[in-house]
């Protein structure tokens, strides 16, 4: 597993290769935490990723610092969208994918029924 840079995200991992943003402190609480997220997902995309995305076990003890880097790092928003640009490549998040599907079709049931 090689470990790159990418101010785009938090935290993304692309084949074998992990993405971690740059302003991470190194061997910080956060750093290790995404880390160890990232290091658990396969290659691809499996049911295994999906779980672990939506059952995030290794920022249960870093969420402030998670949500205090973010907004200081807006640019790792980008890591919420399901299609963005990690270093060479273009990334499609099944996951994150799924959650926006969710939300819009709730939203539009909503303004349906309005």
């Amino acid at each position: 597993m090689e470990i790159k840079y990418s101010r785009n995200v938090i935290g993304c991992k692309v084949g074998n290769e992990v993405f971690l943003n740059p302003a991470l402190k190194k061997g910080s609480k956060l750093h290790r935490a995404i880390l160890s997220h990232e290091s658990k997902h396969s290659s691809g995309i499996t049911f295994k990723d999906l779980k672990l995305d939506f059952n995030n076990q290794d920022l249960k003890k870093v969420k402030k610092e998670y949500w205090n880097f973010m907004f200081k790092h807006p640019r790792a928003f980008l890591s919420f969208l399901p299609i963005s640009k990690v270093g060479n490549y273009w990334a499609f998040d099944v996951a994150l994918f799924l959650i926006w599907l969710f939300a819009i079709g709730v939203f539009s049931l909503a303004v349906l029924t309005i």
